[in-house]
């Protein structure tokens, strides 16, 4: 059986059940139609907000972040 006796049988079949036919022996499969390009996401990120500074840093130098603290001695 070659596949147009294939497809014909097949669309026989299809009719008998009341299912849609199957695509033409040949035919190109469908693509998915892809949405108009005004309704794509914006590709800008999202706005963020900065980090919040730690009450007490991680270090005792006397640098930002640590509170106003300075080392005794220094």
């Amino acid at each position: 059986m070659n596949a147009t006796q294939q497809h014909l049988l097949d669309s026989y079949r299809a009719a008998q059940h009341g299912v849609p036919l199957p695509p033409a022996p040949g035919t190109p499969p469908r693509r998915t139609p892809t949405p108009p390009h005004d309704t794509l996401p914006d590709p800008t990120p999202a706005p963020t907000r900065p980090r919040p500074r730690p009450e007490d840093g991680h270090g005792d130098d006397g640098g930002p972040g640590d509170g106003g603290r300075r080392l005794a001695g220094r």
